[in-house]
């Protein structure tokens, strides 16, 4: 008798079924990855409106390039190591400070202060000894100029020209090339004699300590006077060298 048709037996072995490979699966979504290079840049404002920073010797160098501003700076007594010190240390280019005081108390600053304390070129001396009282003459004010200039060099002082309210021809008579070297003395504040080459034209046997002399790196040159922001141009354009200096007015 035979068996009712029924449901198909299943073996326990099926048979595979040709398949193609599959697609891989995406990943789960997530926050999107965000390198650290990526990372930084947004949260940073953009380049146009980020000040730049200067940390590196590129950065550095760079900046050296940017020319000082010449016009004329106006200051309260209190401000004047932060508006000269910039025009001394200029890395590239540094000027010679001149200093517009009419009250005249720049003499006292540089006397006592702890930065850029002085030592002084008395020119409104110098010109009365030798061309109206004359009891100096030029070569022997050359030389009590060349000493003091000596000694500010020696001991990292700032050799003050005190002009006061007097044009002393500093371009070609108070000037002398190995005691009083204006020409190389006036610009860049002085800087050119921290070089042996400059100094040594000034330097004598009895001003060096053992045969050696070192001039030392806070040597700096300022000039001072009392003429007014408005006057000091016509009086002093022969006496200086103003396209080697930055006025700095002291205002009253």
């Amino acid at each position: 008798m035979s068996k009712k048709a029924g449901a198909p037996a299943l073996s326990a072995k099926v048979a595979p079924k040709p398949h193609k490979n599959p697609a891989p699966r995406p990943p789960k979504a997530g926050p999107p990855e965000i390198s650290r290079h990526r990372a930084h840049e947004s949260h940073e404002p953009p380049a146009s409106s980020r000040t730049p920073k200067i940390d590196s010797p590129a950065d550095d160098s760079a900046k050296a390039f940017v020319p000082l501003e010449t016009g004329l700076r106006r200051i309260q007594l209190q401000g004047l190591v932060d508006a000269i010190k910039p025009i001394l240390t200029h890395p590239v280019r540094p000027y010679t400070p001149l200093i517009l005081d009419r009250a005249g108390h720049t003499d006292a600053f540089f006397t006592y202060a702890s930065e850029y304390g002085g030592l002084f070129v008395d020119a409104k001396k110098f010109l009365s000894q030798v061309s109206i009282q004359k009891t100096m003459d030029l070569a022997q004010a050359l030389e009590e100029m060349r000493r003091t200039l000596v000694s500010a060099m020696k001991y990292g002082k700032t050799l003050v020209i005190r002009m006061a309210n007097t044009a002393v021809d500093f371009q070609s008579k108070f000037t002398g090339p190995t005691t009083f070297p204006t020409a190389d003395l006036l610009v860049e504040g002085g800087r050119r004699f921290h070089e042996e080459r400059y100094w040594r034209s000034v330097v004598r046997d009895e001003d060096m300590d053992t045969g050696c002399f070192l001039c030392r790196p806070e040597f700096c040159v300022v000039v001072t006077t009392t003429f007014a922001k408005e006057d000091y141009r016509e009086y002093l354009e022969k006496a200086l060298p103003l396209g080697e200096m930055i006025p700095v007015c002291i205002d009253e």
